[in-house]
């Protein structure tokens, strides 16, 4: 844990499953104690403050805002299947998993009750889920290894447990399990019925997935898709799908179709200050991506090129 002295000027540092975001600041101030950096290892909470000792006399104090964000280890959460009636079903569940990242996968009832065809006919690819599913008698039987149980269910009721968990919020509890030997359990019941009273009293919280009151019923693979994609997001939660340009950037584009409207003449007409005011605004609005403003570049400068050409052939 040493280390941490030497990559203070980064802002994020991954390890142990986590990132710590750091945020430091420096004056020179008398002696203090120095901090034990072993410490590190005890933070959980957003924000704490510690004096780092330098070699000289003096003292650097270094404020450090440490937000630690747990990562989700998806080889610590299981996927349990109760009373499964259509094979098909599991097969599907089987993708599901492993489109998510999440292999353990655990059977209330017998694997004699299911078809082996078709379980594998709906699994492809992710057939080796079905070949190392464990079978279980029941709920608890099946969780017995397990710092938490989660039954899905979309009924409430008073032996339904008292709050139902959104999928998100499920996932982000399911992150903050830091006990190393826990494993993690969303807990399905079968097609038909769901999750009986008494099966999800063996649990030890509730998820319900918001849907539609006309025809809230979900079909097992699919719910059993949406919260492992929960699951998968909460480890995955820096993937984006772009970031838009920030606004110098978009200055830069601004100027090269101002440059090239100019070249044209375009200015006669009207100024070419109002012009970049009005681009500046709609392109900041569009939120645009590197590839379509370099695309956007190539439009007003081709289009100046040609301009320019056809005047000298006339």
């Amino acid at each position: 844990m040493s280390n941490i002295l030497t990559i203070k000027n980064k802002s994020n540092l991954r390890f142990y499953n986590c990132v710590f975001s750091l945020t430091l600041t420096y004056r020179t101030v008398p002696p203090t104690h120095p901090v034990d950096i072993n410490i590190f290892y005890k933070l959980g909470h957003a924000e704490n403050r510690y004096d780092l000792r330098k070699k000289n006399r003096y003292i650097w104090r270094t404020i450090i805002k440490v937000s630690i964000v747990y990562f989700m280890d998806l080889g610590k959460i299981c996927i349990v299947l109760v009373r499964p009636e259509e094979s098909r079903n599991i097969g599907a569940a089987c993708r599901s998993l492993a489109n998510n990242d999440i292999a353990d996968l655990r059977i209330v009832g017998k694997k004699s009750d299911y078809e082996d065809g078709a379980v594998r006919t709906l699994a492809l690819h992710a057939a080796d889920i079905w070949e190392s599913a464990r079978f279980f008698r029941s709920i608890t039987d099946a969780t017995a290894d397990c710092t938490l149980s989660a039954g899905t269910t979309r009924r409430r009721g008073k032996n339904r447990k008292g709050k139902l968990l959104l999928p998100e919020e499920f996932a982000a509890k399911a992150a903050d399990i830091r006990n190393t030997q826990g494993t993690v359990a969303a807990v399905f019941g079968n097609e038909r019925t769901g999750l009986t009273d008494e099966e999800l009293a063996e649990c030890t919280l509730g998820v319900t997935i918001p849907s539609s009151e006309r025809f809230a019923s979900l079909n097992l693979s699919h719910a059993v898709q949406i919260i492992c994609y929960a699951l998968f997001r909460k480890k995955h939660c820096g993937i984006t799908g772009y970031t838009p340009l920030p606004l110098s950037r978009i200055d830069e584009t601004v100027s090269i179709i101002a440059d090239n409207l100019q070249k044209i003449g375009f200015f006669s007409v009207t100024g070419r200050r109002d012009m970049e005011y009005f681009w500046r605004a709609i392109l900041s609005r569009a939120s645009l991506s590197e590839g379509e403003a370099q695309y956007l570049e190539k439009i007003f400068t081709k289009a100046a090129g040609l301009a320019s050409r056809n005047k000298i052939n006339n």
